[in-house]
């Protein structure tokens, strides 16, 4: 028998075999009561009858292959079909979806299941990428024997291994169920996997636009050609490390994540950054976001990238094209400071005022007061159109010295007063 300060520990295990005989030493009141809670066929103590071994030996045989019958009969209807085919037929019984997050340990996780001792077997539908246990009976504590698999399967893999338990109580096909399995392993992009989830606590996924904003696209541009690390590094945190339940739809975190690169893309192109070192980086990560199992992990393989590559630019002397994209960088973050001037700029860049205003003038076919005028315009117009804000405010804001100079050049650009164009537009 089992010592009385390991039962506890040992009884979960035994109780997984479908016949259990007994045998002690100690012929006790405490011992025929650990029989009786593993419903043991027999408690057998010394001395042993030959007989009686025989007898209750083949009882357990006989016993184990009539249960072996009626689990082949309960759960043998089942197919794959059911799994991706609507019915209207409900399907009461357990059912158990494991994945693991390196497929090339599923054949292994295929044998494993194969082997282990269910107490009551399931039938296994394996797919490409996870496995299905269909069980034919009830049985109490889904969860915790789900842990007990997921425990188990540590023992024998370093691959990390998530299990779903449909646990909602609602009439469900078993396509049904499985679309809700499938959506409770999805929590494993947020959570990681040596987990076990449950089909009840899966609500809907949050709708949000995947694509960057115009402001938040003009950030992006600022933080690559000002190279500021930091601020790269606090902004993709801040962003994706705070998710609660209810979490995002994972396809479109991944989307948002491609709309990011793209900015670092074309960062890429403009440095000149394409040698096959930074190709292939570059690659690598774009295949994280798109088939990566953990958004912690992509986006720390992303920071990695973005981040040598901001290095490596900084270290690099500054071409003359480069300079004029650090110049209208400079000039977009500025524009609405009022004492912002040409001389400014080139010192940014380190180079004359004249040879900035003429690098400006090929490349963008304005001057440096052109264009800034064009931006604080184009920040007026916004305000004009998404604020209470007085003309006055709005000029000033803007960046413009004095109001009446604000509505005439407003007006030269538009065709519009600040006043008229608030009012038509």
């Amino acid at each position: 028998m089992i010592p009385a300060d390991k039962w506890e520990v040992i009884r979960p295990f035994i109780q997984r075999v479908s016949q259990v005989i007994v045998i002690t030493a100690e012929p006790t009141f405490q011992k025929a009561m650990q029989a009786l809670e593993l419903e043991a066929i027999n408690l057998w103590m010394k001395p042993l009858s030959l007989s009686m071994i025989r007898h209750d030996m083949q009882s357990a045989f006989r016993k184990l292959s009539n249960q072996n019958d009626v689990e082949e009969r309960t759960v043998s209807y089942v197919d794959y079909e059911s799994l991706f085919i609507e019915s209207d037929e409900a399907f009461s019984y357990p059912v158990f979806l494991l994945e693991v997050e390196d497929l090339k340990d599923l054949p292994h996780l295929r044998s494993f299941v194969k082997q282990y001792p269910f107490s009551v077997r399931p039938q296994v539908l394996s797919t490409s990428e996870r496995i299905v246990l269909v069980f034919g009976s009830h049985f109490h504590d889904e969860v915790e024997r789900a842990r007990t698999l997921l425990y188990e399967w540590s023992y024998v893999s370093h691959t990390p291994m998530a299990i779903a338990v449909h646990t909602r109580q609602q009439d469900q096909s078993l396509q049904e169920i499985y679309i809700d399995l499938i959506q409770a392993m999805e929590l494993t992009f947020f959570t990681g996997y040596n987990q076990v989830f449950e089909t009840k606590d899966v609500g809907t996924w949050r709708d949000f636009d995947p694509f960057l904003s115009v402001k938040e696209q003009n950030e992006w541009i600022d933080m690559l050609s000002e190279g500021d690390r930091h601020r790269i590094r606090r902004w993709l945190r801040t962003e994706f490390f705070a998710f609660t339940s209810p979490y995002p739809e994972p396809g479109l975190l991944r989307t948002r994540l491609t709309s990011i690169l793209a900015q670092v893309r074309r960062y890429m192109l403009k440095s000149q950054m394409t040698d096959d070192k930074y190709e292939k980086h570059y690659k690598s990560t774009f295949d994280h976001i798109l088939y990566g199992s953990n958004l912690f992990r992509i986006v720390q393989e992303m920071i990695l990238f973005i981040v040598r590559l901001v290095e490596t630019v900084n270290n690099t002397p500054v071409s003359h094209r480069d300079a004029v994209d650090h110049a209208l960088a400079f000039i977009r973050k500025e524009y609405r400071n009022k004492t912002l001037t040409l001389s400014q700029v080139a010192d940014q860049v380190q180079l004359s005022s004249a040879y900035v205003s003429d690098l400006l003038s090929k490349q963008y076919g304005r001057s440096f007061s052109e264009i800034v005028l064009n931006y604080r315009i184009t920040y007026a117009k916004e305000k004009l159109l998404s604020t209470d804000l007085s003309i006055s405010e709005i000029a000033e804001a803007a960046g413009f010295h004095q109001a009446n100079y604000f509505s005439r050049v407003f007006k030269e650009n538009i065709g519009k007063t600040p006043r008229e164009f608030r009012k038509t537009t």
